[in-house]
């Protein structure tokens, strides 16, 4: 049933136990309130059967055309069954002969909100509304809290397939802005007597539905700056932002603290403004901008064949080539903190990797209990676990997507062999970690793990001494935690691809190396050189092997203990003293 709303006088409209369509010709005159209830249904299928719809997928799979056959709208609840081949000794040799969609249930009614014109409609109040039309060319603005009650009104609950919007294919563009609307939010630290901490946050997450589908044929901007513009940073512990994207393009223009912000699917856009961010691209090329404040980018997993059917699983690798991490001013970061089953690439340019100053592999430190995310990055605490790593050594699921046995960080390998701009930190953890470096000066931690490194031209330096992560200490039910730079020892032997003696440098730090008391330079007593060089006296304490080009540690010299291997140069036959300091 149509039912035409007045924009010029309140009313509250109220839909029929059927499918229902509110047309709204244009904005509401001030101080106009208008409410719309889509109604309750009268029709309940909810738990019924539906026919199987098999489309049979092409030979050679790629990303691409499996997402294609599940990507069609429907208000039903779906059910996806792949039939074909699986081979659970090589995961990545799976065949699909067909996708079955399985309609499960279909929905009690579907009503519509028609915006014919455009405006902002962020007061109009609705309720269990399915749908949302946008006319050809119709921009519409609303809020997120407008949309989070409107999506949790809706008839089948926690498992209802989402708030959709639909635009007009082909033609001028039709797009919803989402004004975020901030609320005082409390964190709580869980130790006895901890006093609360109170922050200010905006969070727009439509697309927690079970649906991933939500726009189709609709920009989607997220606006988390102007409801920000009068307020006062130094008012709230923190300022934080949260944004949680779709299956399309999305756009997002972050606020004045922290931003969060995890785009999914889509060729997506977010700029996180002021403050330390956290942005996660996700599939599709996309353009993330840190601007202000030490930026993290984050590349949590590389996938094989499998699409991706919504915002819950997104199945493929997040790193393309049309992607652009700009992390503006600040010290800024790429984590990859996921891993592969076999080998995958990183390839870092110019074009794609812009401002940036650190390149990490490993996960997150547990958090103290004084902090939860938004804290932690406020703080500066969102600190690599350098002494961890990144390997799936058993089943597991997270949601709805499942980790196989063998990913691991060991397969993926990080190239920023293209980039002349400036020179980067590479950061390693416990995996062994493949990096190339930049045509400009880098420095290269390691840590554990036999790490393959590269450093490319320009004069680089590698650093080796004990591997140092932040620990949350403390009793967490009884104290406030603190967060304690916990140093272990090294481990593994590094291989240096291309070093380049009289350029590059080896630094040694004396936690790990502590014969050596003074910083600086070696002196040639401290190093013994040649085929099968062992100690000859006691102040030996490095010694260059030329035939295995190994540089090894003895801090005895020439008494009883056994040399232990640092590194190996490959192609090196000869040091210079200087090539070596101490630090």
């Amino acid at each position: 049933m149509a039912i035409k709303i007045d924009n010029k006088k309140n009313g509250t409209y109220t839909g029929t136990g059927d499918s229902d369509t509110f047309i709204i010709n244009g904005e509401f005159k001030d101080g106009v309130v208008v409410s719309i209830d889509g109604g309750t249904s009268t029709k309940n299928s909810l738990g019924e059967v539906g026919t199987a719809i098999p489309e049979t997928l092409p030979a050679a799979l790629t990303d691409t055309n499996v997402e294609a056959s599940l990507r069609y709208v429907t208000d039903a609840i779906v059910n996806v069954v792949y039939t074909g081949a699986y081979d659970a000794a090589n995961p990545d040799n799976v065949t699909i002969s067909t996708v079955a969609s399985q309609l499960d249930a279909q929905p009690n009614a579907t009503d519509v909100i028609e915006f014919k014109k455009s405006g902002d409609f962020s007061e109009l109040a609705f309720t269990r509304i399915e749908k949302i039309k946008l006319a050809s060319g119709v921009s519409v603005t609303l809020s997120n809290e407008q949309l989070d009650d409107a999506a949790g009104s809706l008839d089948l609950g926690a498992v209802n397939p989402g708030l959709h919007f639909y635009g007009v294919a082909g033609g001028k563009q039709e797009t919803v802005n989402v004004l975020v609307e901030y609320s005082e939010t409390t964190f709580t630290p869980s130790y006895a007597g901890a006093a609360s901490v109170k922050y200010l946050l905006g969070d727009f997450q439509l697309d927690d539905a079970s649906a991933g589908f939500l726009f189709e044929n609709v920009a989607h901007k997220d606006d988390f700056a102007t409801n920000l513009k009068d307020v006062k940073v130094t008012d709230y512990a923190v300022i934080a932002s949260r944004a949680d994207g779709s299956h399309d393009a999305d756009y997002g223009q972050g606020g004045k603290g922290v931003d969060n912000a995890t785009l999914r699917m889509g060729n997506d856009e977010y700029h996180g403004g002021d403050g330390n961010d956290l942005l996660v691209g996700h599939q599709g090329a996309d353009k993330l901008y840190g601007d202000a404040g030490n930026d993290y980018f984050l590349i949590t997993s590389f996938g094989g064949k499998f699409g991706a059917a919504g915002k819950q699983d997104d199945g493929n690798k997040e790193w393309v080539a049309g992607d652009l991490i700009d992390g503006g001013t600040g010290i800024d970061t790429l984590r990859i903190t996921g891993g592969a089953t076999k080998a995958q690439t990183v390839k870092l340019t110019d074009t794609n990797f812009k401002n940036m100053e650190v390149v990490e592999v490993g996960g997150l430190i547990t958090a103290a209990n004084v902090e939860n995310v938004y804290l932690q990055l406020a703080n500066g605490n969102y600190a690599l676990n350098a002494a961890g790593k990144v390997n799936v050594t058993a089943s597991s699921t997270v949601g709805t997507h499942s980790l196989r046995v063998g990913q691991t960080a060991d397969n993926v390998k990080i190239d920023a062999g293209a980039i002349q701009a400036n020179g980067l930190k590479f950061v390693g953890n416990d995996n062994k970690n493949t990096f190339v470096g930049t045509q400009k000066d880098d420095t290269f931690i390691g840590n554990g793990g036999d790490d393959n490194l590269t450093g490319g031209a320009g004069a680089d330096v590698f650093v080796f001494g004990k591997v140092i992560t932040k620990t949350a200490s403390g009793d967490k039910a009884l104290v406030a935690q603190t967060y304690t730079d916990v140093a272990t020892a090294l481990t593994g032997v590094d291989t240096i691809k291309d070093f380049a003696s009289g350029t590059d440098k080896i630094q040694l730090n004396r936690d790990q190396f502590s014969v050596f008391t003074t910083a600086g330079a070696i002196n040639a007593a401290n190093l013994k050189q040649g085929a099968g060089a062992v100690a000859t006296t006691e102040t030996d304490w490095l010694l260059f092997d030329s035939t295995s080009h190994v540089l090894s540690y003895d801090a005895d010299g020439n008494g009883a203990g056994a040399a232990a291997a640092i590194v190996t140069l490959t192609g090196v036959n000869t040091l210079a003293l200087a090539d070596i300091v101490i630090a």
